[in-house]
């Protein structure tokens, strides 16, 4: 158990090594493609430039620590069964690639 434990803590650091590049992807991205990320064209274009009420406050918890917990529990769930080394190395990459296909639907839907 407690090897499934600290599977499930090294997976929700790369959860939050997953945010910081998929962040960097996606500034790469809307500074090269142009049309790709439109202006925000709600009332208040930044986090730091409203106050936040307590949706917002807990939608921004969601993006920060959402990831962690995902990859963690996926961890913990695929840890259940003995695997492969190859489907352990396979996971971190498919985890990334569905984190970085969901911020940039979430980017592209307030477009």
């Amino acid at each position: 158990m407690m090897r499934r434990v600290g599977i499930a803590l090294v997976f929700a650091l790369l959860g939050f090594v997953s945010l910081l590049l998929v962040d960097d992807l996606l500034t790469w991205l809307c500074a090269h493609v142009p049309g790709l990320c439109g202006r925000y064209s709600g009332q208040c274009p930044g986090i730091d430039v409203c106050t936040p009420d307590a949706l917002k406050s807990v939608l921004l918890a969601c993006v920060y620590f959402g990831p962690a917990v995902a990859f963690a529990a996926t961890a913990l769930l695929f840890s259940r069964r003995p695997r492969t080394w190859l489907a352990w190395l396979a996971l971190p990459f498919v985890l990334f690639a569905a984190h970085a296909v969901v911020m940039f639907a979430l980017t592209w839907a307030v477009k």
